[in-house]
């Protein structure tokens, strides 16, 4: 018994006195009761929105020059090319530690006096 089949049940009922008993003795409330309702209005227009994708007759035409089709076939590399040893990022990091700091500066002035 799905938990939709209890809203059926609940919603072929007349009297509200019988409504009352047979919350209880499911063990809901009229919240939950309308809870799912939307769940299953939901369920039911994301059923139907789903498109169902025609089985397509058309013969697939194989692959070029007899090479494997793609689907048995490794995945495809990365557009990106791999970086190698001689490439680094550029060291910027005294950008990062010039914006650490979260306190003001001190400023100490000294003023000396020979005579």
């Amino acid at each position: 018994m799905s938990e939709f089949d209890i809203v059926d049940q609940y919603d072929s009922i007349d009297d509200p006195g019988q409504k009352s008993d047979f919350l209880d003795a499911v063990g809901l409330t009229r919240p939950v009761i309308n809870s799912l309702r939307r769940r299953r209005a939901s369920a039911r227009r994301a059923a139907e929105a789903t498109p169902t994708r025609p089985e397509s007759n058309s013969p697939t035409t194989p692959p070029p020059n007899g090479a494997a089709p793609r689907s048995s076939r490794p995945p495809r590399g990365t557009r990106r090319p791999r970086t190698t040893a001689n490439t680094r990022p550029p060291n910027r990091s005294y950008a990062l530690r010039r914006y650490r700091r979260t306190h003001p500066p001190v400023v100490i002035v000294l003023i000396l006096k020979f005579d």
